[in-house]
């Protein structure tokens, strides 16, 4: 038996790994090429201070922005992205061709200056015209092979933006001629992939650009030359600038060969939010580094009585659509109706993807609230975005659709103030007595920090005798205990140390009062809540819970 089963695989060993020789290359994607992204130190703009703190936010911000993007992933390279890096080549070889014409035609100038004899003149002669003839022979091939690569460009171009059309569809067509490489289709090509990895393969490795670059445009040859060298195929170059405490960063992103921008993003907020800046940076930049195919979505809502709006990154798309094709990565999605809440959400959509989206338009129910000031007030209450109330022997009624009330008081003088009442308050005839401070916040903070530094100080000058005297009461009480000093003496000391405890003790209270008293006026800037008077139904909740108004799930 076990003689037979050897006989039988000796025979057909072969068949297996035949099938496996013919099969893999039709259902497996060529080996796929590395994509190296890189990045240099950030710059300050004009005006800036520079030290060692810009110098470490400067090479902060691009290693956590490359931290924030994930090196297991993978570009989806277009077929212009591949005729770059062809004719990056053939450029660099058309470069040496005709600079080793020049110097043929150089050396065959020369030899008419030199003394030569007549037969080994015509024979380095013969010799330098052949060299030319070839290099010029080159030089036109490889034109001839540019010409070539444009064709098969425009070929190419067709197939690829047939294949992401059928992928997008989900066709089964489409997703068998992805898997099945050139096989059913001459005109069939293959989407090319490649790995996404970092420079030096790691993200806190920055690219050293060469002083005489410093100069030098991203998308000049001497600087792409330079990226080709260190073989950086994505440079991720930025711009920060500050306000007090605040920072605008502007990153750029670099394509090599070709030398191209394909993205620009900017984001703003506070040094200490310099993570989230990042990761925000990192999001946008994602979709156009792997150049991810879009994204399928597909929109149902419920019924309304008018024709509701649907805005995408604040465009109008005139009406909901059934579905709708976009671009992967973050967009924020608005749903509005008159008569109904108004519902959002932003979004990352990884692209090649399709996702449903759920939209539940709740009507509008308005609720009448009262509003009092504590002190009397001439001016204007705005509340929610919606028209200014005026007051009335200090009173408004204003009409809410069941959500928190921001509001805003401005005098008529132009000073103002914010207030807050709770959702679970807005309900029919709450009264809400409100006790503003309209008076300039910032000066009342500047008083009041004044006041508290000049305590501080008060506190830390009494200090100085009261430690003194403390010290020589104590010596001298010590001298009478024994028996070699004035009791007089050591009774004034230690009245004098008496005396100028008091003081810093009162000093101390006084401090910690205006400390208080500065905290208060730090705050007086955040809206006031209402002091709630009257509510019918103290049981009723009204409160919003905004993720239940739309609902996005994938496919």
């Amino acid at each position: 038996m076990m003689k037979r089963i050897c006989n039988f695989y000796k025979k057909y060993k072969a068949f297996p790994i035949t099938l496996l020789l013919i099969f893999t290359p039709l259902f497996c994607e060529e080996t796929k090429n590395e994509f190296v992204i890189g990045a240099k130190s950030f710059s300050f703009s004009k005006g800036s201070t520079l030290n060692s703190v810009t110098s470490g936010i400067s090479q902060m911000f691009p290693v956590t922005i490359l931290e924030n993007i994930s090196s297991n992933q993978y570009r989806i390279t277009a077929p212009n992205e591949e005729f770059d890096k062809i004719n990056y080549e053939l450029k660099k070889q058309r470069l040496s061709y005709y600079l080793q014409l020049s110097n043929e035609y150089k050396k065959k100038d020369a030899y008419t200056l030199e003394s030569h004899s007549d037969i080994e003149y015509r024979s380095l002669i013969n010799e330098s015209e052949k060299k030319i003839k070839a290099l010029k022979k080159q030089i036109d091939q490889n034109l001839e092979q540019l010409k070539k690569e444009e064709t098969k460009l425009e070929k190419n171009s067709l197939s690829f933006e047939k294949n992401v059309e059928q992928k997008i569809k989900g066709s089964e067509k489409g997703k068998y001629s992805f898997m099945i490489k050139n096989f059913f289709s001459d005109n069939n090509t293959s989407i090319v992939q490649e790995n996404i990895s970092f420079y030096k393969n790691d993200p806190s490795s920055l690219v050293s650009i060469p002083s005489s670059l410093e100069s030098e445009s991203p998308l000049s040859w001497k600087f792409e030359e330079e990226m080709m060298n260190n073989k950086i195929n994505a440079l991720i170059t930025g711009t920060i600038s500050n306000y007090g405490s605040y920072i605008s960063v502007t990153v750029d992103l670099y394509m090599y060969p070709g030398a191209k921008k394909i993205a620009t993003v900017t984001e703003v907020g506070t040094i200490q939010e310099a993570t989230l800046i990042s990761l925000n940076l990192a999001r946008s930049l994602i979709p156009s580094l792997l150049n991810a195919m879009p994204v399928k979505i597909n929109i149902s809502y419920t019924k309304t009585t008018d024709k509701p709006s649907f805005y995408i990154d604040d465009i109008n798309q005139n009406g909901i659509p059934s579905s709708i094709i976009l671009d992967s990565g973050v967009h924020h999605l608005e749903f509005s109706c008159a008569g109904y809440k108004k519902v959002g959400v932003s979004y990352y959509f990884e692209g090649n993807k399709s996702y449903n989206i759920d939209v539940n338009f709740e009507p509008l129910s308005y609720s009448l609230v009262n509003i009092e000031l504590l002190k009397p007030m001439l001016g204007k209450i705005y509340v929610n975005n919606e028209n200014p109330v005026e007051l009335v022997d200090n009173k408004a009624s204003i009409k809410i659709n069941g959500k928190s009330i921001l509001g805003q008081f401005i005098d008529i003088n132009g000073e103002s103030a914010f207030f807050y009442i709770d959702s679970k308050y807005v309900q029919e005839n709450t009264n809400a007595i409100i006790k503003l401070n309209i008076e300039d916040k910032d000066e009342l903070i500047k008083k009041r920090r004044r006041w508290m530094y000049a305590s501080y100080s008060a506190l830390i000058t009494s200090l100085i005798p009261a430690m003194y005297t403390y010290g020589n009461a104590l010596v001298y009480v010590n001298a009478y205990k024994g028996n070699y000093g004035d009791l007089a003496t050591a009774r004034s000391w230690q009245t004098a140390a008496y005396v100028c405890m008091g003081v810093s003790i009162s000093c101390g209270v006084f401090f910690v009062y205006e400390l208080i008293r500065y905290f208060i006026a730090a705050d007086s800037p955040l809206p006031k809540k209402a002091k709630i008077n009257y509510v019918t139904d103290n049981n009723v909740d009204n409160t919003i819970d905004e993720n239940n108004d739309i609902e996005i799930k994938e496919e």
